[in-house]
């Protein structure tokens, strides 16, 4: 496991499964790339400024948006 310089995990590789992840100023997961094998996920985080996940973007290409109840 590695670390960036905030202390967030930057990735990780165990020899089978490997990911590398990316953050935001304010510590967010911004993206996450898995390889597994012959096989790689990528996955996307959009956030609202309150903090709150706002969309997150599957390795399909798939869409989902949050919404919450105030």
């Amino acid at each position: 496991m590695s670390c960036d310089a905030a202390g967030n995990q930057a990735g990780c590789d165990d020899g089978w499964i490997s990911a590398v992840y990316a953050y935001d100023a304010d510590g967010r997961k911004l993206s996450e790339t898995v390889e597994c094998g012959d096989s790689t996920m990528a996955y996307g985080y959009t956030y609202y400024q309150n903090g709150l996940k706002k969309t997150f973007t599957d390795s399909a290409g798939r869409f989902y948006a949050y919404a919450y109840d105030a």
